[in-house]
């Protein structure tokens, strides 16, 4: 009689916790639509994928992600997603109307997106491989100027693209400085990116990069201006162009692990989490007691799936950082949820 009564309070109370994670999915989807109709789509995308968390089988809340990935033209997880929700539905017996509805829309989506990302991607790569094989040539014939103005190009493009940067390290030991930067010219940069950063504290994003580009201007050494530039690139959400302006603030001093880590962050903004966990690693190294590298990691680790490697690193970061966290509570359940989901694994 007792293990009847304890498997009926068993799955009462299983039944309960699944409307409860049903309820909470429901409460962020619905955070995630509001933030949507104010075009906040970076915010409502964690809105969604914390809905997600609490149900899997969530194909309206891959579909919102899709579309917000798609206005943020990250049509690589905007595929991801459009991918995700018809997988779902077509899994699904017995659709309703409304996800019939959607079906047809996701398919429309996918046809269309699909297509042309992949046009865009060929596209791109035709493009970057000819100015790579122009540039080389270009260095084979002695025109090294040439050569690293090309190079330039391609990394505005694609910021790490290793060939354009192997080449342009071995031109910049070809190529002698034509211009010898003056004590007064290194000062007056000095005083630009000093102006800067009260823009970018007053959020006056594109005042402090005008002021930062003349700082590049009178200093092209000038590590910390390239940094600067980066970091209201980065608040802007220009991310290709913050990744560009780090990846030079690498290139000026490869031992500021600064520039690493907000690399990272950039590339974590645009969905490359294997990159991003490249640069954060290299960051750890070079500043292995800096807690907040070991935050970002872990939120890249997370994104791949590795929850492993994630709870090591957020476990890391409250270690260094005790007493001095405003959200403990937040990695905590961060920490909670990527254990719950290594379980799910096994």
């Amino acid at each position: 009689m007792n293990k009847y009564l304890i498997l009926i309070f068993f799955l009462a109370f299983w039944s309960y916790a699944l409307a409860d994670d049903n309820e909470l999915a429901n409460v962020y989807y619905q955070s995630g639509m509001t933030l949507i109709k104010d075009s906040k789509f970076e915010e409502a995308i964690g809105k969604f994928e914390k809905a997600l968390s609490y149900l899997k089988e969530f194909p309206q809340a891959h579909f919102k992600l899709g579309e917000c990935y798609e206005k943020l033209n990250n049509n690589k997880n905007a595929i991801k997603n459009y991918s995700l929700c018809l997988k779902q539905l077509q899994e699904k017996s017995g659709l309703l109307k409304e996800e019939e509805e959607l079906l047809n829309h996701v398919i429309k989506c996918l046809n269309k997106l699909d297509l042309s990302y992949r046009e865009l991607t060929k596209a791109k790569s035709d493009y970057i491989a000819k100015l790579t094989a122009l540039a080389g040539e270009c260095d084979r014939k002695k025109y090294q100027r040439l050569a690293s103005h090309i190079c330039e190009m391609i990394l505005s493009i694609e910021p790490d693209n290793k060939s354009a940067q192997d080449l342009t390290n071995k031109l910049s030991k070809k190529i002698p400085n034509s211009k010898q930067i003056s004590k007064a010219d290194i000062e007056e940069s000095k005083k630009h990116c000093n102006s800067a950063m009260t823009y970018y504290t007053d959020k006056e994003y594109d005042k402090a990069i005008d002021e930062l580009s003349k700082a590049i201007e009178l200093n092209p050494r000038n590590v910390e201006a390239y940094y600067g530039r980066g970091r209201n690139y980065s608040a802007k959400g220009d991310y290709n162009k913050a990744a560009a302006d780090f990846t030079q603030a690498i290139k000026l001093d490869p031992k500021k692990a600064e520039s690493y880590n907000s690399r990272g962050v950039a590339l974590y903004k645009k969905g490359d989490y294997a990159k991003s966990i490249s640069d954060h690693t290299e960051s750890i190294k070079l500043s292995p007691q800096k807690g907040p590298y070991y935050f970002n990691r872990a939120q890249a680790y997370e994104k791949q799936g590795n929850y492993k490697s994630a709870i090591e690193d957020m476990e890391t970061y409250l270690k260094l950082t005790p007493g001095n966290i405003q959200n403990a509570s937040e990695i905590k359940a961060f920490i909670e949820e990527c254990k719950k989901k290594l379980n799910e694994k096994k």
